[in-house]
């Protein structure tokens, strides 16, 4: 069908009925509106109309015109596709249905449903043992033969490997031998006992280590045979390449908290930082098959592409999860399976079954979910990371209840209750982006709270699994890296002690220990450093 590049000069465009509502947006919205490119398709023009304005109703408060991609399926078929704001700001480039976005924890259910086909074809054992998974690993600090592949993909595994997390996530420091030492120092868990759930990345990027180590495969070729080809998702890669700075691998991240937002954050996914809790970069296009196939047990284009039965396997709840505060989410999170929150959805009057996942970085957010029973699916992608996320549950949740309702009334609600929804997410943000705003200024006012000359602070602490952290003083100020991490440091409330933000939107803390007039290590992220 042809796309054909649109750009927005109102809100609403005649959509649905022209009885459901007439509200005009207001001067800053239009003003927004005016300069925000979009290009969509979809098999009706209703259809079109109706979620081009879901999106752009959603969009309208915020100002900074950072890309969305959006598809929406019915059961083999993509029914809507649109693509709205720009994957490069500076330059202008706008997204499209092929835009590469960083997907993060999206990848999850991808890689569980490759160990999955590993399983069929007799390679891997999920009920495999940790001891039997790497036999000449020595575990030191936890009994490997109590540990499974299942607790491993269902975050029940009862293990903490902080030292892992951060060199295959952030900072890049890491090769094949050092990715053999990780996975043989995990420890036990403070937080969680093995069985009981508790998400996090390491128990993936655990099992990625297994087909390197005994298949001899890196994981992300085993994508590639068993889920990228098959799917004919052309656009999707869980590995990355040098790219010239002029050629980026995917949509460039940004943050509307920022101090520029329109400016991209620093920090993008290198070859070294794909790991396979959230180390896949993929296109709403793609991604869109890959529903198709959840929709379809494991059929798309007329070819089974996946056998039937571990498509069935990789949607059954294994653990329940936890949810003491009671919180109350448009998608519940009631158990997580192989890579999937299983949850329900509440449209209207209709209680139906979900399954889930969203994927957060900073300067990228995603949304992939479907109704099994009814065979929708809903994928959206951003390259925004505050605010992508709150945004995406509530254009999912229009999207849906259009498609499972036949009345105008129930449609003018939806219109309601996504303007109510945005409303209230628009005045809690700028609120929230103020006080980050407030507090920064504050910071840059201070003084680093420092007993010791800057120069005392200079200088490599090493850690002997996570890496080196190099402080140098530049213009009388402390810059710190680590490995592809940068970042000057800034004031906070404790003698020797500094805030960093080495990765974009997580501030942390970093503690000196000072002997007499001499700095013996430092304290990051839960990990000693010893200076050199």
């Amino acid at each position: 069908m042809k796309r054909t590049l649109l750009v927005l000069t109102t809100l609403f465009l005649a959509t649905w009925r022209t009885d459901a509502f007439s509200a005009e947006p207001s001067t800053e919205q239009k003003s927004t509106l005016a300069t925000l490119p979009y290009q969509s398709f979809a098999q009706s023009k209703q259809t079109k109309q109706v979620f081009d304005q879901l999106v752009q109703q959603a969009r309208a408060p915020f100002s900074l015109p950072f890309g969305t991609s959006i598809a929406v399926i019915k059961s083999d078929q993509v029914i809507y596709q649109g693509s709205f704001g720009y994957q490069d700001i500076a330059a202008k480039r706008v997204v499209d249905p092929n835009t590469k976005f960083y997907i993060a924890s999206v990848t999850k259910p991808i890689f569980a449903l490759n160990a999955l086909l590993s399983e069929h074809q007799e390679e891997l054992n999920t009920k495999a043992t940790l001891a039997a998974l790497f036999p000449t690993l020595k575990f030191s600090q936890i009994n490997a033969t109590k540990v499974n592949t299942q607790h491993l993909l269902s975050h029940t595994s009862g293990l903490d490997g902080n030292s892992m997390v951060w060199p295959l996530a952030y900072t890049g420091l890491h090769n094949s031998e050092l990715r053999k030492l990780l996975v043989a120092q995990v420890s036990a868990s403070t937080e969680s006992q093995l069985g009981e759930f508790d998400y996090t990345n390491l128990g993936y990027t655990m099992l990625s280590q297994w087909y390197e180590q005994t298949l001899k495969t890196p994981w992300q070729e085993s994508l590639n045979r068993q889920i990228f080809t098959p799917l004919k998702m052309t656009a999707s890669s869980a590995t990355l390449a040098d790219n010239p700075p002029n050629n980026k691998p995917y949509a460039l991240p940004y943050s509307s908290s920022a101090a520029i937002p329109e400016q991209s954050i620093y920090l993008m996914k290198t070859a070294q930082t794909m790991h396979a809790a959230g180390g896949v970069i993929s296109s709403t296009q793609d991604l869109a098959r890959f529903v198709i196939a959840q929709l379809n047990q494991g059929q798309i284009d007329g070819q089974q592409v996946f056998p039937p039965e571990v498509v069935s396997k990789s949607h059954q709840p294994l653990v329940q999860v936890p949810n003491p505060k009671n919180k109350q989410r448009v998608f519940s999170r009631e158990a997580y399976g192989w890579g999937w929150y299983i949850g329900k959805y509440q449209a209207g009057e209709q209680t139906l079954q979900v399954l889930h996942h969203n994927g957060g970085y900073p300067g990228a957010s995603a949304h992939l979910s479907f109704l099994p029973e009814q065979k929708l699916g809903v994928i959206i992608l951003n390259n925004e990371g505050r605010l992508g996320d709150a945004l995406n549950k509530h254009i999912a949740d229009a999207i849906y209840r259009y498609l499972l309702s036949d009345n105008s009334e129930e449609r003018l609600a939806i219109h309601n209750d996504l303007q109510t929804n945005i409303q209230k997410l628009a005045s809690a943000f700028n609120g929230f982006v103020d006080k980050i705003s407030t507090a920064r200024q504050a910071r840059q006012s201070q003084p680093l709270q420092l007993t010791l000359p800057l120069a005392s602070y200079a200088g490599t602490y090493r850690h002997q699994l996570a890496g080196d952290i190099t402080i140098k003083v530049k213009e009388n100020r402390l810059n710190v890296s680590w490995g592809i991490l940068h970042a000057n440091a800034e004031a906070y409330n404790k003698d020797n002690t500094l805030r960093l933000e080495l990765v974009p939107e997580m501030g942390k803390v970093m503690q000196f220990s000072v002997n007499g007039k001499k700095v013996s290590q430092l304290t990051f992220a839960d990990m000693q450093f010893t200076k050199i």
